[in-house]
């Protein structure tokens, strides 16, 4: 389909890539990996033919390609989402427009050539089956999270993130042969991302997708494509598979190494010690010729920096971290919470999972104090908080330099420890004086952690971290949250992050924040990841027909899915109950904690006795509900 041989290509005075060479054949789905920085994008760009690449990159005939990327966030339409998607069907509305023009012609005139032309386009638009696309473009957009009041809203009244997400409709439903995607769920919840991991999965077409999305690229991906040092390597199967090959690859490459010089070091012993002696000098030149003509292996170039982030925490805070009471929050066309209750406790590392519109960010920045709501929001003692979000990636000062912001965003420190923190960073001595207005995603988002590591805040609500980061920096984000002393709430819709940090998890359903106690692996093992997505209209509709062709066939026991609706009522009465008593327990737990310490009762053994004997209590209570909450759940699940 594509071949790229001997490419050299950089711009800007920097090499990006110095004799690279590769295939792409069709049904592949290809995952591009590589340090942000290395040229991923530019490489799809030359692949799109953006970017002049002469003959070094050699494309099948007729071949037609589609490039999903962050400039399309430029795009502006006052259309609704349903006709800005549907442009990926262009050539086939003009076609069926003009057969609608032909077809009102007929009622005046009915010649041969009408008659002609009018069967032609019809067959034509019939094979296409272009009488149906808007149902195509609505399946897309819903698939991707679009509800079915959206579909006739204006582009423009959406949020970037929403307009990126029909903009992504529109390029797979343009169904090239080569779909190439730039870092697509950047702007998808979970159950999108899961949509579009089947979507590929079935996609007839070659794909190439640039992803920091570990799990994303083990559903997709059946090779992977390493971009590194300038060169780009090709490895067979998923994600997983490319971490194992390259292991082994750097292993036996090192092994190989070793032994040559080895083999080296003895020839060359050889060499220098009979070098002057003329009986041995015929063997000497022979050895020579040998080590000239000898092919030397080389080690890869490998790029060693890595991001050193080390949270710290300036004080302890006490038991309880924030706890909210009877907290409502609604905006004109959602409810988001209603009478809610929550409590985070020291050491509590808490993943805010389900998908966007469900008021996450929201929740978030109630718990920071910069969201009004009705209800109370009390914060723990000597609780300092920090708020990671890309918004304030946005409001990050373009004009000044890196230091400068650092300066901004930690006022109370050296120049020196600065300049030591964006070290760490990975922001040279050289970089630190670079504008933050020609700052790359990443590198903003690198900006901003180094702000919230120089905070030593306590307590973290992070807003989507991972977004922009590269898969090291992930990695060192992930250590250094597992090593972080304090408390902190994360978003995110990366399935790999979560699993390595969260030890519980929060989610927002019918007004309410629900808690699991555990971490994200066991959640899902044992609810599964279609925990939180909403059913498919055109799927239910589907299933309604069955059943009813089911029960017209005497095939359903109405009586039995009557008693299993009947037990389900029930159980859901029983889940609500609970949830009651747990949030009662939970308020007063954060209340005993208050309690305990005042002074006049931890300095009094006896009622301090009394208020630890009563706390036990509460938590004893609160794990057997905890565990009648989840026997319930499971009961639940299974008449589902």
């Amino acid at each position: 389909m594509i071949t790229v041989q001997a490419l050299d290509f950089g711009f800007g005075g920097q090499t990006l890539y110095e004799d690279v060479s590769f295939d792409l054949h069709p049904g592949e789905r290809i995952g591009l990996i590589g340090r942000n920085g290395t040229g991923k994008s530019s490489l799809l760009r030359l692949l799109h033919g953006e970017y002049a690449a002469g003959s070094a990159i050699q494309k099948m005939r007729g071949m037609r390609s589609a490039f999903f990327n962050q400039d399309l966030l430029s795009y502006q339409s006052e259309a609704p989402i349903l006709e800005v998607a549907a442009q990926a069907f262009a050539d086939l509305l003009r076609q069926r427009d003009q057969y609608e023009t032909i077809t009102l012609q007929l009622a005046e005139n009915h010649s041969h050539e009408i008659l002609q032309q009018h069967a032609s386009l019809l067959e034509m638009l019939e094979l296409a089956d272009a009488f149906h696309l808007e149902v195509k473009v609505e399946k897309t957009l819903r698939g991707l999270g679009f509800s079915a009041a959206d579909m006739q809203k204006s582009f423009s009244k959406f949020s970037g993130g929403w307009r990126m997400r029909v903009m992504l409709a529109k390029c797979l439903l343009e169904a090239p042969d080569l779909l190439m995607l730039d870092e697509p769920t950047n702007h998808l919840d979970l159950p999108a991302i899961q949509w579009l991991e089947g979507y590929l999965r079935q996609y007839e077409g070659t794909v190439v997708v640039v992803s920091h999305d570990r799990r994303f690229l083990n559903q997709v991906s059946t090779r992977i494509l390493e971009v590194e040092n300038r060169k780009v390597r090709s490895y067979k199967g998923n994600y997983d598979a490319f971490e194992s090959q390259k292991a082994e690859r750097l292993e036996q490459e090192m092994l190989t190494y070793k032994n040559q010089q080895k083999q080296l070091e003895q020839e060359m012993r050889f060499v220098e010690r009979f070098r002057y002696k003329a009986s041995k000098a015929k063997a000497v030149q022979a050895r020579i010729k040998l080590l000239e003509k000898r092919d030397l292996v080389q080690l890869s170039e490998t790029d060693n920096r890595h991001m050193n982030m080390r949270l710290k925490v300036a004080k302890q805070p006490g038991k309880v971290i924030c706890t909210l009471k009877k907290a409502s929050k609604s905006y004109p066309d959602i409810e988001i919470l209603r009478q809610a209750e929550a409590l985070i406790e020291r050491g509590d590392k808490i993943a805010l999972i389900g998908p966007n519109g469900k008021g996450k960010s929201t929740l978030l920045r109630i718990l920071f104090g910069s969201e009004p709501f009705e209800g109370e929001r009390e914060e723990g003692h000597q609780v300092s908080m920090a708020f990671y979000a890309q918004h304030q990636l946005e409001a990050l000062q373009l004009n000044n330099t890196v230091l400068e912001e650092a300066q901004r965003l930690a006022f109370n420190r050296t120049e020196q420890e600065l300049r030591n923190t964006l070290g760490a960073f990975l922001f040279s001595n050289e970089e630190v004086d670079k504008k933050v207005k020609v700052l790359s995603g990443g590198e903003k988002a690198r900006v901003a952690l180094a702000g919230i590591m120089l905070s030593e805040a306590n307590f973290l609500l992070l807003d989507e971290p991972t977004n922009h980061l590269d898969m090291d920096a992930v990695d060192m984000l992930i250590e250094s949250l597992q090593q972080y002393e304090g408390s902190f709430i994360a978003v995110s819709h990366d399935r790999y992050f979560l699993e390595e940090v969260a030890n519980k998890l929060w989610y927002i359903q019918n007004g309410e924040i629900k808690v699991y106690p555990g971490s994200y692996q066991s959640f899902t093992e044992r609810y599964g990841e279609q925990f939180f997505f909403q059913p498919d209209p055109a799927l239910q509709s589907s299933a309604t027909a069955e059943s009813k062709a089911s029960t017209a066939s005497g095939k359903v026991d109405y009586e039995k899915q009557k008693e299993q609706r009947k037990q389900y009522n029930k159980l859901q009465q029983q889940l609500e109950k609970t949830e009651k008593e747990m949030a009662a327990l939970q308020l007063t737990k954060a209340d005993l904690m208050v309690k305990i310490g005042r002074e006049e009762i931890f300095t009094d053994f006896e009622a301090l006795q009394q208020c630890q004997t009563e706390l036990h209590q509460v938590d004893h209570a609160l794990e057997q509900c905890q565990q009648q909450w989840e026997a319930i759940f499971e009961a639940m699940a299974e008449l589902e």
